[in-house]
């Protein structure tokens, strides 16, 4: 009998893949040996792998340098991510081994996990032993923190597969610590991709992490981003062989997300008629105004708005790993996030005005997501403004102001992002055809009160932006010519817009200037201020809606090409300026 190693007592050794269990000569003395047909059986799988019968096996046999496998003080600590709230939070994962000298393994899970987490225990054994580490006896006790905050998903099972194998002296444990590690676990040992890594990838860059591990979908996302060495592995097993040196993987090529398209849908010049909402929407574009179309069914409001993104900005490369992060998080909400092109375009969301409050802000059980946040960076278009629950349009007013909502629940607090434009669109009755040059209205004056007191005052207050939408014509239907300005007008005006931004160095839009800002952009005398003190004593303005038409009329000199603020400015700005939306329409006919 050949003396292979020997180790203290209570004790266990780690028996790698393709190697055959040893028979202990002495329980107590904890002498471990291999007899010849043992050695001549290893020495032809590592001559069928084409590497040195030892040196491979010494790989995962012997311990780090500076450690002890049998170490039951020493903690661990290693790097993953869960979904919480729709979004991928970092999580610290710490494993301390206690050897035994019978009975089995245990596994033990701490730090509020849910039932997928908990079911981890019984995959980790399976995919580790086909990765080539085989669990000792003793007590594995896993601690998932911060402890107070509930962990979901199998984002984290190769997260707890490596630290477990850093507990047990298998992989470099300095570079553990600096590794994200990201993946779900089959009981073959693959890694499979899981939603929220992108994200999760950003959230480490931003710790100081150097390196992620993932699966190939995953790691192509996370090339995305600068400063991250990113590891691509399909199996437990190539992330083991990285991590302690038997077989480097080469780090991905780091390159940029896909260069964003126009918006998929027509061009604005299919739309017939309409100049003024056009304007209206080069303005709220240009600015980032909240806007507001009244008229009757089939004005072409819904189509106005579906077209307005094609006006926006183009994405910048922050902006589009922000929205690849989160749609990383929430594929089935954003169907464009998979394939080979994800997210060209800034979003736009149309939820149906029956939505609940939860369902267009966010919340449930888990602090999920709401269509303002699915609408970040993008535009969401309310049809039938009146006819959305009162509760739920009252909510828009905290996102609208400070471009984020808060949702809290029992048990999570989640602050999501909510940087949106918001485009809406009703009629000006209930029947919708008032003032209507052809169709008579049915509704009495009562009628159309109880209509526009569903949109309360301070909500109509933060609408920069109104204008009134007649029917079609027949001739403009028909007509050849495109009446209005062009699309390519409008884009050229859009860039000289963003420039005369970059001449002041303004970062923000517009529509969310200060009050330092609009003093020095904007200033309020002489003619100006003439103009504005005239209009906000007969319209009796609120302060809020007298910065909102000088941030509007700053809008206007943008498009315009001028650096100075004037009267006609204001004066245009006012005009999109009203308190009642039904004022618009002509009187009811008889």
């Amino acid at each position: 009998m050949i003396d292979a190693s020997t180790t203290p007592e209570h004790s266990s050794v780690l028996v790698p893949q393709n190697l055959p269990q040893a028979m202990p000569c002495s329980a107590n003395a904890g002498l471990w040996t291999l007899d010849v047909q043992s050695i001549l059986q290893v020495q032809r799988t590592a001559a069928s792998l084409q590497q040195e019968p030892w040196d491979s096996l010494a790989e995962r046999l012997k311990p780090r340098p500076g450690y002890s496998v049998l170490d039951s003080v020493r903690v661990i600590r290693g790097n993953g991510a869960c979904l919480e709230g729709g979004l991928a939070s970092l999580v610290a994962v710490e494993v301390r081994f206690k050897g035994a000298d019978r009975g089995g393994t245990r596994i033990i899970l701490t730090g509020l996990p849910d039932s997928i987490l908990r079911e981890t225990r019984a995959r980790l054994p399976a995919a580790l032993g086909q990765g080539g580490v085989h669990l000792p006896i003793g007590e594995l006790f896993i601690n998932l923190a911060p402890a107070t905050r509930p962990k979901a998903g199998g984002l984290l099972d190769l997260a707890l597969a490596l630290t477990i194998a850093g507990a047990l002296g298998l992989i470099a444990v300095t570079e553990l610590e600096r590794t994200l590690c990201l993946g779900e676990l089959d009981l073959g040992g693959g890694v499979r991709p899981c939603a929220g890594g992108l994200y999760a990838a950003r959230a480490a860059a931003a710790a100081g992490l150097t390196q992620v591990i993932a699966p190939a979908e995953t790691a192509e996302r996370c090339a995305w981003i600068a400063g991250l060495k990113v590891i691509s592995v399909k199996t437990l097993g190539d992330a083991l062989d990285h991590l302690a040196d038997v077989r480097r993987i080469k780090p991905l090529r780091h390159r940029h997300p896909p260069t964003p398209a126009l918006s998929p849908e027509g061009s604005l010049d299919e739309v017939r008629g309409q100049a003024e909402a056009k304007e209206a929407l080069a303005l709220s574009a240009a600015g980032g105004h909240p806007l507001l179309m009244v008229g009757p069914p089939g004005a072409g409001k819904s189509l106005l708005a579906r077209r307005l993104a094609r006006l926006l900005p183009p994405l910048s490369l922050p902006e589009r790993l922000d929205l690849l992060a989160r749609a990383d998080c929430e594929p089935l909400n954003h169907p464009s996030a998979s394939g080979p092109n994800p997210i060209q375009a800034r979003p736009f969301r149309a939820p149906h005005h029956t939505t609940s409050h939860a369902g267009l802000v966010g919340g449930g059980r888990e602090a999920g997501a709401g269509e303002v946040s699915l609408s970040h960076r993008g535009v969401l278009f309310l049809d039938e403004l009146p006819e959305f629950k009162r509760d739920a349009l009252e909510a828009l007013r905290e996102p609208m102001e400070t471009g984020r909502i808060l949702i809290s629940r029992a048990s999570v607090r989640i602050e999501h992002p909510a940087r949106f434009l918001l485009v809406a669109a009703m009629n000006p009755c209930p029947c919708g055809y008032r003032g209507h040059p052809r169709r008579r209205c049915s509704c009495g004056n009562g009628a159309i009160q109880r209509y526009q007191n569903r949109i309360s005052g301070p909500l109509f207050d933060r609408l920069d932006l109104v204008v009134q939408l007649a029917p079609s014509s027949l001739d403009d239907l028909a007509g050849t010519t495109v009446s209005g300005p062009r699309e390519a007008e409008l884009l050229e005006r859009m860039t000289l817009a963003r420039k005369m931004r970059r001449m002041r160095r303004q970062r923000l839009a517009n529509a969310r200037l200060g009050a330092t800002e609009l003093d020095q952009w904007v200033p309020v005398r002489g003619p100006l201020g003439k103009l504005l003190a005239r209009a906000a004593n007969e319209r009796a303005l609120s302060a809020r809606a007298i910065q909102s038409v000088r941030r509007v009329a700053r809008t206007v000199a943008d498009l315009k090409g001028c650096a100075e603020c004037k009267a006609e400015h204001l004066a245009l700005a006012l005009l999109y300026r009203t308190r009642d939306p039904c004022l618009l329409s002509q009187t009811p006919m008889p």
